[in-house]
């Protein structure tokens, strides 16, 4: 599955982010661009009880996660549309983290604000890269 400008995170990689993560007990972590789970599968592996929500634009990963995660709040969405962001019912995460997409996206409203809201900065053109983006969505639903 290879649609969305996809690139999935080999194991070895997730297993080496996952290791990086200093948290003693987290309760929760986002994903916000899933794919076939291999961040979810190195967090999981490290922390079990960890709660997991993902987010995927493609519903044929999303459809995959759910079957391979039945405890994973799995959401099929756009991670970069305010409409996905409500659908997150925790506000903060004790871990965020993603392979984000690595394209030029089209700055919206949402994604104007949200620049604004976590830099300062007005954003000036028309688009942006997608993994600034998720960076920043990250950012924003990491707990303080």
């Amino acid at each position: 599955m290879v649609e969305f400008k996809q690139f999935y995170t080999e194991r070895e990689v997730s297993d080496k982010l996952a290791a990086l993560i200093q948290i003693a007990r987290p309760s929760n972590c986002l994903e916000l661009s899933a794919g076939e789970g291999a961040l979810i599968d190195a967090v999981l592996k490290k922390y079990p009880k960890v709660h997991v929500t993902a987010v995927d634009i493609d519903y044929k990963n999303a459809s995959y996660l759910r079957g391979k995660y039945p405890d994973v709040n799995v959401l099929c969405g756009d991670s970069t549309l305010p409409e996905l962001c409500d659908l997150i019912n925790d506000s903060s995460f004790d871990i965020a983290l993603c392979n984000p997409p690595f394209k030029s996206i089209v700055i919206n409203s949402y994604i104007s604000s949200l620049v604004f809201d976590m830099t300062g900065k007005k954003f000036k053109g028309d688009k942006v890269r997608a993994e600034i983006v998720f960076l920043l969505l990250n950012l924003k639903k990491l707990k303080s």
